[in-house]
């Protein structure tokens, strides 16, 4: 179910993003996170601040997120996500 799929990216992600804030600076560790073929919730407007916001908050925090994709064109179906993506997430 779609609806579901993007439901469950939230919440993966809001946990994600709950433990890195919570690990504070500590330069030992980094905490990966992979979105892998997510495009169905990466794509949809609803959450374009929320996915901007995960990304650029997660590099600050000492976060590798990573994004596994089949296809380039998957990052722009959605030109304010793709470019975040594209400037904070170097893997």
């Amino acid at each position: 179910d779609k609806e579901l799929y993007q439901i469950f990216s939230l919440i993966v992600t809001n946990l994600y993003m709950d433990r890195i804030v919570s690990l504070g600076e500590n330069p030992g560790k980094f905490t990966y996170f992979v979105f892998e073929e997510a495009w169905d919730s990466l794509a949809d407007p609803r959450y374009e601040g929320f996915y901007k916001w995960v990304f650029k908050t997660s590099r600050k925090h000492k976060g590798k997120p990573i994004v596994v994709t089949q296809e380039l064109l998957d990052l722009f179906e959605n030109p304010e996500i793709g470019r975040t993506v594209l400037s904070n997430c170097p893997t």
